[in-house]
């Protein structure tokens, strides 16, 4: 079955937190800004306008005004802000839209599926744990988590040896990449995991316990958590090999591991 098509949603806007706001919120659009609808070229009847009467000019009056009879009257949302009392009577007179507070436009579109953020961490594994592609002290962070990937590394750990509060290291990494230094520390932790995958020397029990994981399933749980599939399928698909066992169970050398996020 073909997937849907996503549609456009023009955003007549100064208010850059409304309009990264309205980004995030709208499931199945792109978001498009503009400063004038008269310079768009083609606005079609598919698309969806969002008018904030402050930031119209009389361009977009003009534009609005020719495409009132091709644009259904639902498809056009009026944000009702404080703007000049002429232009909200103008904009009125050129296209009969519908008014809405900025709170409850969110609600007039559908909104976006759910986000898998650890499995959007690991399509992006190669970006978030490139050291040179960081600020000093999150290039800092992200050495240390690659160099303790195979250990018991804790965000509190990370931060101590920072120098940083957990809150400020939080801050960072959330203003950076949008994910907690803990996802950071576990993609880590996963990446390194997915490396000894892909080399048959090691079973899949002598892997979980290089990494400090105190038993099979907690490492199982956690790489399918990020990558989507458990470890025994990543390396037959990688290299072809069926999972090699070794008996006994993991030991419980470096104790119990914190909760995957």
């Amino acid at each position: 079955m073909p997937a849907a098509m996503e549609s456009t949603v023009l955003f007549l806007s100064n208010d850059r937190p409304l309009l990264r706001l309205v980004e995030r919120n709208v499931g199945g659009s792109k978001v498009s800004p503009v400063d004038c609808l008269n310079r768009i070229r083609r606005i079609e009847r598919s698309h969806r306008l969002i008018i904030d009467p402050r930031a119209a000019c009389a361009g977009c009056l003009d534009r609005l005004a020719s495409i009132r009879h091709r644009i259904p009257r639902e498809q056009i949302f009026l944000l009702s802000t404080r703007a000049h009392p002429q232009m909200l009577i103008r904009i009125a007179q050129a296209s009969p839209g519908i008014v809405t507070s900025p709170q409850s436009l969110l609600s007039r579109f559908p909104q976006p599926a759910a986000r898998n953020i650890v499995r959007e961490a690991w399509s992006n594994r190669d970006a978030m744990l490139d050291p040179e592609q960081q600020s000093d002290r999150l290039r800092r962070f992200i050495t240390s988590a690659l160099e303790h990937a195979r250990g018991r590394y804790t965000v509190a750990d990370a931060a101590s040896d920072l120098r940083l509060s957990v809150r400020h290291l939080t801050r960072l990494c959330e203003r950076w990449w949008g994910v907690s230094p803990k996802i950071l520390l576990t993609l880590a932790r996963v990446s390194s995991i997915a490396v000894e995958l892909r080399s048959p020397d090691l079973s899949i029990e002598e892997v979980a316990e290089r990494h400090g994981y105190a038993d099979l399933s907690t490492m199982s749980r956690q790489f399918k958590n990020y990558v989507g599939e458990p470890p025994g399928a990543y390396r037959r698909r990688h290299t072809g090999h069926h999972v090699r066992k070794r008996s006994g169970n993991v030991r419980k050398r470096h104790g119990q591991m914190e909760p995957p996020p």
